[in-house]
């Protein structure tokens, strides 16, 4: 059984090489943002996310857990193929569904933003699957 991201012992390397999304009750680690809340359940928002890993032909190793709501990836970039890992966890929320979500560069001190924007991608991404719903 694959091991998941512990987000409530979350420590960040003090390395611009990761970015994190997340509600700041669930981590001690400051989120570079606070999490979304959705307006889905929270089995509907892991459903959501984990077909949009597995449909994108960048992230390799998609590993879901639906009990834990638990999601962990290994992101490939498109030009040097660094391989990024990312790990997820969706939680219940006021009147919905929220999520964490960590990225981070497996070598090097910096990333050129590229875990920023994979983040916010999924995120825009996620907007635009619950405003069709």
């Amino acid at each position: 059984m694959p091991s998941y991201l512990d987000f409530t012992k979350l420590d960040r390397p003090g390395t611009p090489n990761d970015y994190l999304v997340a509600p700041e009750e669930i981590t001690p680690a400051r989120p570079d943002r606070i999490a979304p809340i959705y307006n889905q359940t929270p089995a509907s928002l892991f459903a959501s996310i984990s077909a949009m890993l597995e449909a994108d032909k960048f992230y390799r190793e998609v590993e879901a857990d639906a009990q834990l709501l638990a999601i962990k990836a290994v992101a490939v970039t498109p030009i040097l193929r660094f391989r990024d890992d990312v790990n997820i966890r969706v939680f219940p929320a006021d009147g919905g569904a929220s999520l964490a979500i960590y990225s981070r560069s497996r070598i090097g001190m910096g990333d050129m933003g590229a875990n920023r924007k994979r983040v916010e991608g999924l995120l825009d991404r996620l907007e635009a699957v619950s405003d069709d719903t």
